[in-house]
């Protein structure tokens, strides 16, 4: 596959009448986006705090 692609069309309104062709290029990235995992970091709970799981 091309790293783009042209695609053309046209529209047509509810009453029949067809509009220009229009021209669209799209870019088929075929790099896969990295992905970062974090852990919050522990907290200590003061003495009157609770947790609610």
């Amino acid at each position: 596959m091309k790293p783009s692609k042209t695609i053309r069309f046209m529209k047509v309104s509810s009453l029949g009448i067809w509009s220009p062709i229009y021209s669209e290029t799209y870019i088929i990235d075929r790099t896969a986006p990295k992905l970062v995992s974090t852990s919050p970091k522990p907290k200590l709970l003061k003495s009157q705090e609770h947790l609610l799981l």
